[in-house]
């Protein structure tokens, strides 16, 4: 006889936010290493991962939280963890969980301040009624609390200029290149480059790289291209950043 094992939850070092991820309707959580979240956050989709991603390197962004709460929008009570909520729950008559819980998807701190949730939905499945209906309600008493309620709709495609960038960009921040001269490699980008543009793939020939490190390079602020219009590639038209980080301000907020 074959004895089905328990599914295993995830580990204890992936901050899960006020919603348990990866246990239900057979679909794994999607994993990301998120800086301005301090560790591995679980997210419920490919799609809620790029825009995670998209705020990590948006320097208007100062912190990230997954499912960061739950909001009953019918008596607009907040509860941060999962056993605040289920407590909530069992004083209920009825539960009706799917009318009256709202956990959002991200929680965006801004430099400037703002606090911003952010929901994300794929172009393909933008919700029913129901939902249509407790996201309306959750928007104003969000409001009253100080909280701006942004819905993204993302179409996911790997593909995607901006989602094959965002991935990109973020993992390769985990490569090191410390024999990497900056300072030298902006001086001799100057007199290659100059004030104007060129394909990445030249510009960097003329300095000895490769594409290798082109990504550390609009990392860095030292180079700069069209995050949303071409994939990052040889072919990309790129100009000298100078430190400018306005290419990164990809999310409405």
């Amino acid at each position: 006889m074959v004895t089905k094992r328990k599914p295993r939850g995830l580990s204890h070092i992936v901050d899960q936010g006020a919603r348990v991820l990866g246990r239900i309707s057979g679909r794994p959580a999607a994993l990301y290493h998120c800086a301005k979240a301090g560790g591995i956050i679980a997210v419920e989709s490919p799609g809620e991962r790029t825009v995670a991603q998209l705020a990590d390197l948006d320097p208007r962004v100062s912190t990230i939280k997954q499912q960061p709460f739950c909001l009953d929008v019918i008596t607009g009570q907040m509860y941060d963890t999962r056993d605040e909520l289920f407590e909530a729950r069992r004083e209920r008559t009825i539960v009706d969980a799917k009318r009256r819980d709202y956990t959002p998807d991200l929680a965006l701190t801004l430099t400037c301040g703002r606090r911003v949730v952010v929901e994300v939905k794929d172009t393909r499945y933008p919700g029913d009624e129901t939902y249509r209906a407790k996201l309306q309600d959750a928007q104003a008493l969000l409001n009253a609390k100080g909280l701006e309620l942004i819905v993204l709709m993302l179409t996911y495609d790997p593909d995607l200029p901006i989602v094959f960038n965002a991935n990109l960009l973020t993992t390769a921040r985990h490569s090191f290149h410390e024999d990497l001269d900056l300072s030298a490699v902006n001086k001799a980008l100057e007199s290659t480059v100059g004030s104007g543009s060129a394909p990445l793939g030249e510009a960097l020939d003329a300095v000895g790289l490769t594409l290798r490190e082109a990504p550390m390079l609009i990392l860095s602020s030292t180079l700069k291209t069209d995050l949303r219009a071409n994939r990052i590639c040889a072919q990309s038209e790129v100009s000298l950043a100078y430190g400018d980080m306005s290419p990164f301000e990809l999310l409405p907020v």
